[in-house]
């Protein structure tokens, strides 16, 4: 396997552990007049599937590098941590602003996701399970585009 793929295999990893931590950190802070619907039905559906979403993109990254190192924990949270830093923290913002941080977060997943698609297929790895498993994550991710698109307009 190349050394480029090879990385991002790890980068998936630290890509969905960050957006987890982030979107259960919002479902916590969220505050507002919407609070109801944005801690249980947005960002609590939201950071509960990516809790399931992290379990199964780490069965499928080491079943197909069968490398437990990957898998560290310590590795998963600094990487992880590397991808919270380049985002704000939802910490002491508006529920607008969470929602707007959030919106923007799972944009960039998505781009990272097509981009990684390209790769691995471009490389010959992208297997039917894995082009299942990315397919099925995406269509949740632009689900939450449109959710958090709807929850930021102003009218």
């Amino acid at each position: 396997m190349e050394i480029e793929v090879y990385s991002q295999f790890s980068e998936w990893i630290y890509m969905v552990k960050a957006a987890e931590l982030w979107f259960h950190s919002a479902h916590h802070l969220t505050k507002g007049t919407g609070f109801s619907g944005d801690h249980v039905n947005l960002y609590g559906v939201i950071y509960t599937e990516l809790q399931e979403e992290f379990d199964a993109v780490a069965e499928r990254v080491l079943g197909l590098t069968n490398d437990e190192g990957l898998l560290c924990p310590k590795h998963t949270i600094a990487g992880a941590s590397k991808i919270l830093e380049t985002y704000p923290s939802p910490v002491n913002m508006s529920d607008h602003d969470i929602a707007m941080a959030a919106h923007q977060i799972i944009l960039n997943y998505c781009l990272w996701e097509n981009n990684f698609h390209t790769l691995v297929d471009q490389q010959g790895l992208l297997t039917i399970g894995l082009d299942d498993l990315l397919s099925g994550n995406a269509s949740n991710h632009e689900r939450y585009v449109y959710l958090l698109q709807q929850r930021i307009k102003k009218q």
